[in-house]
């Protein structure tokens, strides 16, 4: 079932069957603001207060606004300039263009079909969600409208809800690169580690056991990015548990965001994670495109890829 409603001040569209419930902001950048596992009624995604959202007006810095639920990156995630000809040196904002827009949408049989175009870079990116039983299948499509190829990089954006001693269970997942951490007792950026200590490749001792969730108090940021594949990832909060599956050949890495409270300060600072399928595997398109972990879409052509999430009881 697909209705719309409100959500404070904005429209809101609701797929909901008697197992699971999704509300999107289609005038919010397609943002998801709440995924609740109907069987238990746990809210899966981190929460803001309806009068805390406003619409973000393009270039903004992501963080300027209530740091929540679930959002789009593409064709990047960090902030910086176009790497290559015919648009380089062209503005990518922070956390790409899609998140910032409104989004269009449609209905088609019980499937929510939304769709967003690039504004400096000529692209159509689509995103169809539907319910079926206990899971929720996410089909992405981004269609080049350019005449040139276009470097680009995906990837989903939850923040999920934690608590002290929830489970991060990441089947066949060893290796991963750091791309920021805000302790060097832990790690420095472009460091390779081995999962779960995150212990430097090279053989130093080992760290912390990173499968179980830190306190607030330990006052961590860390962004990681697989270097090895698997089809799906897990989060185990006391009695509930979400997955998200993915072919490994469509979306080949994922981004890893653990925020124990070390993030954006210390004073007020977050407490949630991010799993999150990705197609390139660092933040910044420049460094994507030189390492050439990025995709490349031909001209007048699409790419496609799919995304599972599932939730339930331990």
């Amino acid at each position: 079932m697909l209705y719309e409603g409100r959500y404070g001040q904005f429209l809101s569209l609701t797929l909901e069957n008697k197992y699971l419930r999704l509300v999107m902001l289609p005038d919010l950048g397609g943002k998801v603001v709440s995924l609740q596992d109907l069987s238990t009624g746990y809210e899966w995604l981190v929460e803001a207060r309806p009068e805390d959202l406003r619409v973000p007006v393009p270039d903004d810095a992501w963080s300027a606004y209530p740091t929540c639920g679930w959002d789009e990156c593409f064709p990047n995630i960090a902030s910086g300039e176009y790497p290559c000809t015919p648009w380089k040196g062209l503005l990518l904002p922070d956390h790409g263009e899609v998140w910032s827009q409104p989004w269009s949408w449609e209905s088609h049989s019980g499937q929510l079909v939304s769709k967003v175009n690039g504004r400096r870079y000529p692209y159509q990116f689509e995103r169809a969600m539907r319910l079926e039983e206990k899971k929720l299948v996410v089909d992405y499509r981004v269609m080049n409208r350019g005449m040139a190829p276009m470097q680009s990089l995906w990837s989903m954006h939850p923040l999920f809800k934690i608590e002290e001693d929830s489970l991060v269970r990441l089947p066949s997942l060893s290796k991963f690169r750091v791309d920021s951490c805000n302790d060097s007792a832990i790690a420095h950026n472009g460091e390779i580690l081995a999962w779960p200590e995150l212990a430097k490749i090279s053989g130093s001792k080992a760290g912390p056991d990173f499968i179980k969730v830190m306190p607030r108090d330990r006052k961590l940021a860390i962004k990681l990015y697989s270097l090895t594949k698997s089809s799906w990832v897990s989060l185990h909060n006391k009695s509930n548990w979400l997955s998200l599956r993915f072919n490994p050949e469509q979306v080949p890495y994922l981004g890893l965001w653990l925020n124990y409270g070390g993030w954006p300060d210390e004073e007020g600072s977050q407490y949630h994670i991010g799993l999150e399928p990705c197609l390139a595997s660092a933040d910044d398109l420049s460094i994507v495109y030189n390492t050439g972990t990025g995709v490349t879409i031909q001209p007048l052509t699409q790419l496609q890829w799919q995304v599972e999430i599932s939730c339930g009881i331990s």
